[in-house]
């Protein structure tokens, strides 16, 4: 008898422990109680339970995740996901009525309803969403003073664009509320601590939340999504030393592995694009079989230098003979007269010498006859006589004064 109540005792408290393991494992969240709430875990409402707080401020946005698992079984009663305010016990816009914001479901339907409390209207509701059961929805609420948007989007497909429901001007917060010099505490209610008019608890909604963020802020500060609930468990041992100034510009097509060992023999069958760049290492031998269609314009000016194959078998071009100057082509025109020159330089010579022996030899049958003919009779004894004086002088050299004192003697 001991015995078994012993095993009772013991069964009561695995049941104790797996149902606190269980909610803790199902509503756990993370906040600063001021700006940011987030979810760690998927949640599912609880009557009047509270996790948290914020500050209430002029802007809130707010994401989640959620499954419609289908309406309770309670007829025409409403069932609350979530509600941010205050507490219900003090009433109305201070109390049960405060929604920044809230989330509802419609009694015996499947629609979600929004309603978020305005300067003039603490149950400012607005347009419902129809929820298919047990289909997972992305819905994000996010307002200021001036305007609200609510979207969602079928969280099941990757390719799904949100919808929007609800994009419309809004009247601000009471400015009571949102004092910055007397800051106001609102509550995260998973579900409301409401009671319905005829004093029952209002019920939670049937569904599943996650990925639920929460960010209260000053429109004119912006707002930060909360940190990430799981940081990276396990950093890299081997972290980059030097990391890379320039990031990599990711390629096409790049290769995933390269290969380590090139081919020491190139292919028998070339590219039909050579490169621009020519070979850094020319042929030693020169092609046995010469081209079928020679150049119609060739080189006029040789090359500098003629690499043969019985000097060396290994030939190597020079730094500095690839930075040797081109020489430059000369034009058309001057192409030609060039090969005219080149080519007929003999005959050219001939000419020349022909040329001058001919001129030469006319003007010495001119001198001879022609230049004697016309000569006067008077000039050309003048001429004689100077003539054989000058030669005579110039053939014996000037006479010695002695040889005329003795003329004169005789």
């Amino acid at each position: 008898m001991d015995l078994v109540c012993w095993w009772h005792v013991l069964l009561h408290l695995m049941i104790s422990l797996l149902w606190g393991l269980q909610s803790a494992a199902l509503n756990s969240y993370d906040t600063d109680n001021d700006v940011w709430w987030q979810s760690l875990s998927d949640f599912e409402p609880v009557q009047s339970a509270s996790y948290g707080s914020l500050t209430l401020r002029d802007s809130m946005y707010m994401e989640f995740d959620v499954v419609f698992h289908g309406p309770t079984p309670a007829p025409n009663i409403w069932q609350n996901v979530f509600r941010i305010g205050f507490p219900s016990s003090i009433g109305d816009c201070f109390g049960l009525s405060s929604r920044y914001p809230s989330l509802w479901v419609f009694p015996a339907q499947d629609s979600f309803y929004f309603s978020v409390s305005e300067s003039d209207d603490c149950t400012r509701s607005y347009p419902f969403m129809t929820a298919t059961h047990e289909l997972k929805y992305s819905v994000i609420i996010h307002y200021n003073s001036s305007r609200i948007t609510i979207q969602y989007k079928n969280a099941a497909s990757a390719n799904a664009n949100y919808i929007t429901l609800v994009d419309t001007v809004r009247n601000g917060t009471l400015s009571s509320f949102v004092d910055r010099s007397h800051p106001t505490t609102v509550y995260v209610f998973m579900s409301t601590d409401e009671f319905s008019k005829n004093k029952s608890p209002t019920p939670p909604a049937n569904v599943t939340l996650s990925n639920i963020k929460i960010v209260s802020y000053w429109y004119g500060d912006g707002f930060t999504l909360p940190p990430t609930v799981a940081p990276t468990q396990q950093p890299t041992v081997s972290p980059t030393k030097a990391p890379t100034l320039v990031p990599t510009i990711a390629t096409l097509s790049p290769t995933s592995i390269p290969t380590q060992s090139p081919t020491d023999v190139p292919t028998d069958e070339p590219t039909d694009d050579p490169s621009i760049a020519p070979t850094q290492t020319p042929s030693a031998l020169p092609s046995q079989s010469p081209t079928d269609n020679p150049s119609q314009s060739p080189t006029i000016l040789s090359t500098t230098a003629t690499l043969t194959a019985a000097a060396t078998s290994n030939i190597s071009l020079t730094q500095e003979s690839l930075e040797e100057d081109v020489p430059v082509l000369l034009p058309d025109s001057t192409v030609a007269w060039n090969n005219l020159l080149s080519q007929n330089v003999i005959y050219i010579l001939i000419a020349v010498v022909a040329c001058l022996s001919t001129c030469c030899c006319v003007f010495c049958v001119y001198m001879v006859f022609y230049a004697r003919m016309f000569k006067p009779p008077d000039a050309e004894k003048e001429g004689h006589d100077d003539t054989d004086g000058t030669d005579e002088e110039a053939a014996h050299g000037p006479l010695d004064d002695d040889d005329d004192d003795d003329d004169e003697e005789d």
